[in-house]
């Protein structure tokens, strides 16, 4: 009796002990995870909203004061000018989605951490959570690189353009 006693403690301890070390393994991947959104969240932060709403609203008050488009050298310039509207205006739309799918992320991943620190979740269940976060972290760094790089895109223009364009109004005015 004594030695079933002993052998079901053993067992036991056992299956504790490799709980436990099943629950670090999935911890560490966990915190993996989320350090990746965070360093990616971190090279992010310094989009500027604000300046970039301030480019549009410029462009868009310029294009409201071309009066006609018959100068050729205008016409080439203005054309190109004109559409960093649109696309300062998808990339703020990108950046509000961005910087709401970090926020999801972010809870996900506290969820996540919580369930296995408290043993609630199973394990399959959670290898397919975690496979799917790693997923959607991945995808928010894509567009976050892809969302600068058009802002450096459409940002350069604009420098390009712009004085131009104020050149014109200056000498039309």
């Amino acid at each position: 009796m004594k030695l079933g006693a002993s052998i079901l403690s053993f067992m036991i301890l056992v299956l504790f002990s490799c709980n436990n070390i099943n629950n670090e393994y999935y911890i560490s991947q966990i915190d993996s995870i989320n350090t990746q959104l965070n360093e990616a969240a971190v090279g992010y932060s310094n989009v500027d909203s604000i300046t970039i709403a301030n480019i549009r609203k410029r462009v868009k008050t310029n294009c409201k004061r071309v009066r006609s488009l018959e100068d050729t050298v205008i016409n080439k310039i203005f054309i190109p000018y004109s559409q960093i509207d649109k696309s300062m205006k998808q990339i703020l739309r990108m950046d509000y989605q961005i910087k709401k799918n970090i926020k999801i992320s972010r809870t996900q991943i506290s969820d996540l951490l919580h369930d296995v620190n408290h043993s609630i979740i199973d394990t399959i269940v959670l290898k397919e959570y975690i496979k799917e976060e790693k997923k959607i972290v991945l995808t928010i760094a894509e567009r976050m690189k892809y969302n600068q790089q058009r802002i450096m895109e459409e940002t350069n223009r604009f420098d390009s353009l712009n004085p131009l364009i104020e050149q014109y109004f200056n000498k039309t005015n």
